[in-house]
């Protein structure tokens, strides 16, 4: 063997090498893959160690993040779940996703999760960003797995409600939460589904 051949040699079992630690390492084993369990009331395929973020199927947490980030769509929706919910459960971050894109397919509202998200007067955290805390890397991820999630249908959707509100952070309840059915409390969140 000359010094080409054993370069190219070397540069070939170091990238077969690297490739098997990073399937090794990152994607779940695939026996792994039909295993679930209920977390919050939704079935999770298989959740990696000391995370509520879950991949599902063949995904990496990092392959659904870069794929979020790099959809609008996406990406302003896991900005919507990340501000309006970060503190609730799995549960309440998916019902959040859940109100966005119930409104979407509503005729009543905006027909794009950017239009809907920014309709005046629908999403504090818009009015107001600047009192906002910054958000964690695992708020991000968690957010862009959620919202990827559900865009995808990977997970259902887990309530029909169109509008939501936290009355501990209003300064009084509006009028359309006194009119509306309200159809479930999850976490700090009501939900209501409108007439």
């Amino acid at each position: 063997m000359n010094y080409k051949d054993k370069v190219l040699m070397t540069l070939f079992t170091t990238i077969i090498l690297f490739g098997w630690l990073y399937v090794e390492n990152i994607t779940p084993p695939v026996e792994e893959l039909s295993t679930g369990q209920y977390v919050d009331d939704i079935w999770i395929e298989h959740p990696p160690k000391g995370s509520e973020v879950y991949v599902l199927v063949n995904e990496t947490i990092d392959e659904m993040v870069i794929r979020c980030k790099t959809t609008p769509s996406c990406s302003k929706l896991a900005e919507a779940i990340v501000y309006e919910a970060r503190s609730e459960s799995l549960r309440g971050r998916y019902a959040v996703a859940s109100v966005i894109l119930n409104r979407v397919d509503s005729n009543r509202f905006p027909d794009t999760i950017e239009a809907v998200i920014t309709q005046s007067k629908q999403f504090s955290y818009l009015a107001d960003m600047q009192n906002q805390s910054t958000p964690t890397k695992q708020d991000w991820y968690e957010g862009y797995s959620v919202a990827y999630n559900t865009m995808k249908k990977k997970i259902n959707r887990v309530t029909i409600a169109d509008h939501y509100l936290n009355p501990d952070e209003v300064k009084r309840i509006p009028l359309w939460a006194r009119v509306y059915n309200k159809v479930e409390v999850i976490g700090n969140h009501h939900f209501f589904v409108s007439k």
